[in-house]
């Protein structure tokens, strides 16, 4: 039959025994005519936190300590914080309790339509919450940029006296933080001053929040503007098949064909939304462009995860290390054929690409070293922008050739 001879071809491109390939049915008619593919989206909120810095921790630049310890992450707004990361949490559980994972489709879960109605009113309800904490997030900005800057003054000072207290009165030295920053040993005040303007620094300015915090669901469907235009007609034919039904039905005083059309009609509503919807993430959805620029953040996302294992185990860049990391750029520009576009992946690797040129430009070990900390922070920053797709490729890795040639 058709379906041994795929799975026998599948077998020879593995080299394994045709036993060893399993058989997956995948009902595509019966899933699209009776849910939609949806995933959660959520964007911006690692903005409220960054990396704990190791000056203040009373760590400096000469202190073993930086070899092998790694520093957590601050909040930076403590409350929206926890309401923001409850939020996620809500959107994504709300998501698993009204979807199925269906086989093949990764990180995405097959939503009923039955259930659709129940989920969009539950997450149009999580979402205006997000938008309430964005706003008080916003209003409140001015008064958590006076905290932080006493709190994070207060966490300095103590750092300040774990960091002086190697020395003797008298001694003419300085403090040296990681990022190469100096202090004479008598002043305290300036480096209080620099720590909490660091921090405040690093606080998402308010139109950044309003513009990028965002909990958001993305359908998986795949429609060209003719499909567009072909469903849409498809749904008005079945609006007015249903009409002519309930008024048949009223006439005939059959309240189970009325009942049935009012849910059909529901279910078109409900069809309606979401090509709306999909017309909106058209650009976001799957094409050949997309796979082949989700390829590239995960062959990059691997390149930037063995650098941050071997910088947690080293503790700096050994043999071409640093000359693979300095790479990364070139590699973007290379096969991104200008055809491929995340302006936030690139302007990040554009950031690394700096940062690496004055790594290699240093003159001595001690100036490498104190570079460290933000090279590891901004190839963090890459990890979590390019992690989740692949993931998303992780999964999919072993279906996606009958996918393809489906």
């Amino acid at each position: 039959s058709q379906i041994d001879n795929r799975q026998e071809q599948a077998a020879q491109k593995l080299g394994v025994e045709t036993s060893q390939v399993n058989r997956v049915r995948i009902e595509l008619d019966a899933l699209k005519e009776n849910g939609i593919l949806c995933q959660i989206h959520v964007h911006g909120t690692s903005m409220f936190s960054v990396r704990v810095r190791y000056d203040e921790l009373g760590i400096g630049a000469d202190d073993p300590r930086t070899e092998r310890l790694r520093t957590g992450s601050k909040d930076l707004f403590p409350i929206h914080s926890k309401k923001l990361r409850s939020l996620e949490a809500r959107a994504r559980q709300n998501l698993v309790k009204h979807s199925f994972q269906v086989t093949a489709f990764g990180g995405y879960r097959w939503l009923p339509w039955t259930a659709y109605q129940d989920f969009i009113a539950k997450h149009k309800e999580i979402t205006a919450e997000l938008e309430q904490v964005k706003e008080s997030a916003c209003r409140e900005w001015e008064s958590i940029e006076s905290q932080n800057r006493e709190y994070f003054g207060q966490i300095a000072q103590r750092a300040w006296i774990a960091l002086t207290s190697i020395y003797s009165r008298g001694d003419r030295a300085v403090v040296m933080t990681t990022d190469c920053k100096a202090f004479d040993l008598d002043d305290m005040a300036g480096f209080v001053n620099y720590v909490a303007d660091r921090a405040c620094y690093k606080m998402p300015s308010p139109d950044q929040i309003r513009r990028e915090v965002k909990i958001d669901y993305q359908t998986a469907v795949l429609f060209s503007d003719s499909e567009l235009a072909a469903e849409r007609t498809l749904i008005e034919q079945e609006k007015a098949a249903q009409q002519q039904a309930q008024q048949a039905a009223e006439h005939a005083r059959a309240n189970r064909y009325v009942e049935r059309g009012e849910q059909n009609a529901k279910i078109a509503a409900y069809k309606q939304a979401e090509l709306e919807h999909a017309r909106q993430q058209m650009a976001e959805m799957t094409s050949p462009l997309t796979d082949t620029l989700n390829a590239l953040r995960g062959r990059i996302y691997e390149a930037v995860r063995k650098s941050i294992a071997g910088l947690h185990k080293s503790g700096g860049f050994k043999g071409r290390a640093s000359s693979k990391v300095a790479g990364l750029f070139k590699l973007w520009k290379t096969l991104s054929g200008g055809l491929l576009k995340d302006d936030e992946l690139e302007a990040a690797l554009s950031e690394l690409n700096t940062q690496m040129q004055g790594y290699q430009g240093a003159t001595s070990r001690e100036m490498q070293m104190g570079m460290i900390g933000d090279i590891q922070e901004q190839l963090e920053k890459i990890a979590v922008q390019t992690s989740v797709t692949a993931q998303e490729i992780a999964e999919a890795a072993d279906s996606r050739a009958g996918n393809l040639e489906f």
